[in-house]
């Protein structure tokens, strides 16, 4: 019992860790996309008027502003509790609109990735950013 209690104690000096890590993935994860709607937005609210989204071009730019600043907000840590919630919503749509009808697997565009990414934001909206954050150094 006493070194599972020490395993658990070394764990515990890990926990901030696990926050950082996910906001990095996803900062890194979002940025590709970004780029591909940024440089080329026109096509991106085609897209999504093809999706049949109305007013396309404003989900758009409403999409890549908060792609943008949650990627900044992720990295650094800043205002994450806050950045998550458009990207969780982002994410809810993706599924919704692109990836639930290709199933799960991520070869086959299904699901897998934005739900893992949704569950990532969530975990961060309920924890937090971590001590290894701007968040930590000013709230």
């Amino acid at each position: 019992m006493r070194v599972l209690m020490k395993i658990a104690a070394g764990l515990n000096q890990l926990k901030d860790f696990p926050p950082l890590f996910f906001r990095l993935l996803l900062a890194y994860g979002f940025f590709a996309p970004f780029m591909v709607k940024v440089q080329n937005t026109g096509a991106f609210a085609g897209f999504l008027g093809s999706l049949g989204v109305p007013a396309p071009e404003f989900w758009a730019w409403v999409t890549m502003i908060c792609e943008g600043a949650g990627i900044i907000c992720l990295f650094f840590g800043f205002l994450t509790r806050i950045a998550t919630i458009p990207l969780i919503v982002i994410m809810i749509n993706a599924i919704a609109l692109v990836h639930w009808s290709h199933g799960y697997n991520p070869g086959e565009n299904g699901f897998a990735m934005p739900l893992i990414y949704g569950l990532m934001l969530i975990s961060l909206l309920v924890t937090g950013a971590g001590r290894i954050s701007l968040d930590a150094l000013f709230f």
